[in-house]
């Protein structure tokens, strides 16, 4: 006696095609393999489209090609403004690894700043500040540009004492 209930059970059920192309997403269950899988965006605008043509709208300006500038970088007044931070904030500090990375740091934003308060406009102003332990050592810096020699320039400070020294340089690079 066969149970027809079993029959049904054993019976074997039409093989699937496997794809060669993997599904992207467990998610994607009931679509089609053959359906195009490039990526798409959406995106919903939270404002009416007139405010994102107001939004999306810049100012167009004329370029001046200014290729010298209105003020030269005046090496004096920029020495003066180094030597005398350099002097006044480290004639008292002893040596700490840890206080001279700050102090650097400091130093070297201080000098920027300062240096900007002259008004050299659209010169780009990068100050190095270098702090060492005063141990009968050589040190020696070296930096590298590219460098426009009508228009670029550079100072360097220096400031020992008994227990570090400082050395800061300066790089004014013009912008056109």
């Amino acid at each position: 006696m066969t149970d027809s209930g079993n029959d049904e059970n054993n019976a074997q059920k039409p093989a699937t095609l496997v794809s060669k192309q993997r599904r992207s997403s467990l998610f994607d269950v009931g679509f089609s393999v053959h359906r195009d899988r490039g990526s798409s965006i959406i995106s919903v605008p939270s404002v009416v489209p007139s405010q994102i043509h107001a939004m999306h709208h810049k100012d167009r300006y004329e370029n001046t090609y200014k290729m010298q500038p209105d003020k030269r970088f005046h090496l004096p007044e920029v020495k003066e403004i180094m030597d005398e931070t350099l002097s006044s904030s480290l004639k008292d500090v002893k040596y700490d690894p840890i206080k001279c990375k700050t102090l650097s740091k400091t130093l070297s934003h201080t000098i920027c700043e300062r240096v900007k308060l002259l008004g050299f406009t659209r010169f780009k102003i990068v100050c190095v500040v270098n702090i060492g332990e005063m141990k009968g050592q050589d040190v020696r810096v070296a930096s590298r540009f590219l460098w426009d020699e009508k228009n670029d320039n550079w100072v360097d400070s220096v400031f020992v004492s008994s227990e570090l020294f400082g050395v800061a340089v300066l790089f004014a690079v013009y912008q056109e």
